[in-house]
C-alpha cells in the first residue's frame, strides 16, 4: 500500500495503563455498519502479557450524548505460556465511544488499556468515475467534526492484492480515501452533514476509477480491457476487493455511485456508435456485487451525465430505471443542474465560484434521507463465521494446499476466505515468531477423500461456527483443524491450516 508522503507515523492505537494489556481489534478509529435497529456488533480481541484470571470490557461514550454506555462484560479468556488471549462479541448502540480493558487477578485490576475512538455509525463504498473518486487542488475541505467522527483508512492500492488495512484516520482534506479515492473531495463535507444528521459516525471506502465508462466498469468484472488505460480486471476488480476485504470486518451501508460523464461524451462524440447500454452495464456491476457480497447490497445511484455542455436524458432514464426496476437501488443525486459549480466544466470544485464540492455533499445528503436510512437494509459485519477458538498446539500444513493468503509473526489474526473470496477474520491468535497462513481445499469433487484421519489430537483444534454439510473434515493425519456440524464444504472453501505455535 502506497502511504502518503509527508503525514506523519500513526498515533499509538492502544493506551495501557501498565503497557501489559494489548488490544489487536477493533482498532482506533474503526466503525461499524450499525443496523435498521441502531445497533451493531463489535469483536473485542487482545491479550495481556501475563496470567489473568478475568478480563472485562465495557465501552463509554467518547463525549457527552454520542453513544450509550455498555456494561463490564466478561471476555473468553485462555491462558498459555504465562499469557492471557481473550475476545468477546459486544452489541453495543450505534455511537462513537471509548473502549476501556481491565484484566484481573485474584479480584483485583491487575492492567489495562484503553481504545480512545471506535464507532458502530454508517459505511459507505464510494464508486464510479472522478467525479466520485475525487481530484487534488479542487478545494476539497477537511471533516471539522470537533469528535472527528469522520473517519476512512488512509492510503492507495489500485491492487489489493496483499491483505486489508486497518491504519484508520480522521477525514483531512488532502487524504487520499482508500483503496484509491484522491483527496477528502466532497465526502469529507459529507460525512459532517451526516454526522450531524444522525448522530453516529461515518466511515468511507472509495473504489471509484476516474475516466470509466459503464461499459469499461461491467466488461472488467470477466476481466476483458475496453480501453488501454485499463488492464482487464479494473475498474471492477477494486470494488470487488474491496468488498472481499471489509464486507465481514466492518459492513457497509450501500455503494454510492456517481458515474455516467464518461457515458454521455462517448455517445456524443461518436454518434455513428451503436449507444452503450447504460442500463444493462450498471445492473451487470450491481448483481456482480451482490454476488461477491452473498446478500443484496443497497446502491444509490446518481443521475449524471453532464460533461463540457453536453447532457444525455437517455442516461439519466436508465439511471433513473435502476432505481425503479432492480430491487434495493435507490436514487441518488441529480448534479445536471449544477453547470456553474466546475472549474473545468466537468469536475466539481470549491476554488471556483459556485462551491461545487459544497454543493455537490449537499445534494448526496439530501439523497441520503430518512426513508433511505429506515429502508436500506445494510450489510453487517460477521464475525460469527470465522470464530476461531485453538485451545492448543499448532495445525500443520497439508499435503496438496496451496497458500491463499497471508502470513506473519508475533502477534496475528487468522483470516479465511469464503468461496467468493470474502474475508473473515478471527479473534487474535498470539504466535511465537512463526507464520500463520492460510490453504486452499485442493480442487477435488471428492472431499470425503480427506476425511477419517487420526482422530487423538482432540485438544489441538479449531471451531468454525459455520454450516457444515459434511459431519467432521479432518485436514492432516495428526493435527488438524476441526470443522462442526453446519459448516458449508465446496472444493473452493479456504480454511487457516497452518498456525504453528498460536493460540
Amino acid at each position: 500500500m502506497k502511504l502518503l508522503k509527508g503525514v506523519l507515523p500513526l498515533i499509538i492505537f492502544v493506551q495501557t495503563a501498565f503497557a501489559q494489556v494489548v488490544v489487536e481489534f477493533p482498532k482506533n478509529r474503526m466503525v461499524i455498519q450499525r443496523d435498521l435497529s441502531n445497533k451493531g456488533q463489535l469483536l473485542v480481541s487482545g491479550f495481556v502479557e501475563k496470567p489473568a484470571d478475568t478480563v472485562k470490557v465495557r465501552f463509554l461514550p467518547f463525549a457527552r450524548n454520542t453513544g450509550i454506555a455498555t456494561a463490564w462484560n466478561d471476555c473468553r479468556v485462555f491462558n498459555k505460556d504465562g499469557k492471557t488471549t481473550f475476545f468477546l462479541t459486544q452489541t453495543v448502540t450505534a455511537g462513537w465511544y471509548k473502549m476501556q480493558v481491565h484484566a484481573f487477578k485474584n479480584g483485583l485490576v491487575s492492567d489495562s488499556a484503553v481504545v480512545d475512538r471506535v464507532g458502530v455509525g454508517e459505511v459507505f463504498l464510494i464508486a464510479g468515475q472522478s467525479n466520485a473518486q475525487g481530484q487534488a487542488n479542487r478545494g476539497s475541505l477537511s471533516s471539522v467534526d470537533i469528535h472527528q467522527r469522520v473517519n476512512v483508512i488512509l492510503g492507495s492500492d489500485d491492487r489489493l492484492n496483499a491483505q486489508p488495512s486497518f491504519e484508520y484516520h480522521s477525514l483531512a482534506s488532502y487524504f487520499p480515501i482508500y483503496p484509491i479515492g484522491s483527496s477528502s473531495w466532497c465526502w469529507g463535507e459529507l460525512g459532517d452533514m451526516l454526522v450531524n444528521k444522525l448522530n453516529v459516525p461515518v466511515m468511507f471506502f472509495n473504489a471509484a476509477w476516474g475516466g470509466s465508462s459503464s461499459e469499461n466498469w461491467a466488461q472488467s468484472i470477466d476481466s476483458l480491457s475496453t480501453n488501454e488505460a485499463y488492464r482487464g480486471e479494473v475498474p471492477y476488480h477494486v470494488l470487488k476487493r474491496t468488498i472481499q476485504f471489509y464486507r465481514n470486518t466492518v459492513g457497509f451501508r450501500a455503494v454510492l455511485w456517481h458515474q455516467g460523464e464518461a457515458d454521455s461524451f462517448q455517445n456524443q462524440a461518436n454518434a455513428r456508435l451503436p449507444r452503450a447500454d447504460y442500463f444493462n452495464n450498471v445492473k451487470k456491476v450491481i448483481t456482480t456485487s451482490r454476488n461477491q457480497a452473498g446478500e443484496l447490497l443497497p446502491w444509490v445511484v446518481s443521475r449524471a451525465s453532464y460533461i463540457y455542455n453536453l447532457q444525455d436524458s437517455l442516461i439519466i432514464k436508465d439511471q433513473n430505471r435502476l432505481s425503479i426496476e432492480v430491487a434495493n437501488v435507490f436514487r441518488g443525486p441529480y448534479t445536471d443542474t449544477l453547470t456553474n459549480s466546475r472549474i473545468d466544466n466537468l469536475h466539481f470544485s470549491n476554488s471556483s465560484a459556485g462551491q461545487g464540492l459544497t454543493k455537490l455533499a449537499n445534494s448526496w445528503n439530501i439523497a441520503l434521507d430518512s426513508v433511505f436510512f429506515t429502508t436500506a437494509v445494510p450489510l453487517l459485519p460477521d464475525y460469527n463465521k470465522a470464530s476461531f477458538i485453538l485451545t492448543d498446539g499448532s495445525v500443520s500444513r497439508p499435503t496438496g494446499y496451496t497458500p491463499a493468503s497471508w502470513g506473519g509473526s508475533g502477534r496475528s489474526f487468522g483470516f479465511l476466505t469464503d468461496k467468493t473470496g470474502n474475508v473473515f477474520i478471527s479473534p487474535l491468535l498470539r504466535c511465537n515468531e512463526r507464520r500463520l497462513d492460510m490453504y486452499k481445499l485442493p480442487n477435488q469433487d471428492n472431499l470425503n477423500a480427506i476425511t477419517g484421519v487420526n482422530r487423538s489430537t482432540a485438544d489441538r483444534e479449531i471451531t468454525l461456527n459455520r454450516k457444515i454439510e459434511t459431519q467432521n473434515l479432518r485436514i492432516s493425519a495428526s493435527q488438524y483443524i476441526l470443522l462442526k456440524p453446519g459448516f458449508e464444504v465446496t472444493p473452493s472453501t479456504t480454511f487457516v491450516a497452518e498456525i504453528n505455535g498460536c493460540y
